[in-house]
């Protein structure tokens, strides 16, 4: 069976897998064939699942999406996954970064958010080692270094989805501006996120709830919002399964036209505005009720984020 041509590249791939049979397929080593517009590189990869032609969506043995030629771009896709890994740490070597310290699991995370682009991925990584170490140099963030963002009392590790994700729910009408310490805000964020995903399932995943009641002029803050993105897709890229912006009101349009800018679109994918008549629905088609506060239409009881008993935390570190 030949394989077709797609748009302004061709793929060289052989053998094509069987149609609608199990059985495990490798694509052969990639080949580069000059487009007129591109040089394209096959992605070669290894996955198990049923198939309905030679393109169709399916996971490799790693976790991997075989991707289009439009998904994968230019980035160098090398015969199989654990090539692509030791591609990807050499790279990261090069520019300067420390390999032996990272698992596979960061690097993919950061080559799938870099479509497959190994030198991109690995100056992402240099870079986000390189701020790990000035910005968490006890290797996680200390209480004591937020107190004043933990005493607002706004954010909450709550429970988790059906899928196991951890919930970290926000009150957005309890966060003012922090102008005297704009580090230490930030320095929350990474609190929270690391503190959720320290319980979060195999694809190291969380839920956000985001929750604009009652938020108001002396709430906004554009800053905080862009930092808190920024933080999340250059240092903890893949981390978000959805993020739900629930009671969003009329004020908030204003701020949201001057952040999504910074959203990149990985990130804004997950995004969900809930429609306020909406919002018990669609929060409970995906968390169970004893799961959610009863605002959010469940029977469990809000848990501080600094209360929160997670495994494991606060980490052991070297």
């Amino acid at each position: 069976m030949a394989l077709p041509l797609l748009s302004s590249s061709r793929f060289v791939c052989d053998p094509p897998p069987q149609v609608g049979r199990f059985r495990e397929h490798r694509y052969l080593r990639p080949v580069r064939i000059p487009t007129p517009s591109s040089t394209i590189l096959c992605t070669s990869l290894l996955f198990r699942r049923r198939v309905s032609g030679p393109w169709s969506k399916g996971r490799s043995s790693i976790g991997f999406a075989v991707r289009s030629s439009a998904d994968v771009g230019n980035g160098v896709c090398v015969q199989d996954s654990a090539e692509t890994l030791e591609s990807l740490r050499q790279a990261i070597d090069r520019v300067g970064g420390k390999s032996e310290e990272l698992d596979d699991a960061l690097l993919l995370r950061f080559i799938r958010e870099l479509s497959f682009n190994i030198e991109e991925a690995a100056k992402a990584i240099a870079k986000h080692q390189e701020w790990r170490a000035s910005f968490l140099p006890n290797g996680y963030i200390l209480e004591s270094e937020i107190s004043g963002e933990l005493n607002a009392k706004k954010s909450y590790l709550q429970g988790q989805d059906r899928k196991g994700h951890p919930i970290l729910l926000i009150l957005g009408c309890k966060h003012v501006p922090n102008k005297e310490d704009f580090e230490e805000f930030k320095r929350f964020i990474v609190y929270a996120i690391e503190k959720a995903i320290k319980v979060a399932p195999a694809d190291g995943k969380l839920v956000g709830i985001i929750d604009l009641k009652d938020y108001g002029f002396k709430n906004l803050d554009s800053r905080g919002f862009i930092a808190g993105f920024d933080i999340l897709q250059s240092h903890y890229p893949q981390r978000v399964e959805k993020l739900f912006m629930v009671n969003v009101p009329l004020i908030f349009n204003g701020l949201w036209k001057v952040v999504s800018p910074f959203i990149k679109d990985a990130v804004r994918e997950k995004i969900v505005f809930v429609d306020n008549k909406k919002l018990q629905e669609t929060l409970l088609a995906d968390i169970d009720a004893d799961q959610l506060p009863s605002d959010y239409g469940g029977s469990g009881e809000l848990i501080l984020l600094q209360d929160a008993a997670v495994p494991n935390w606060p980490p052991v570190t070297q």
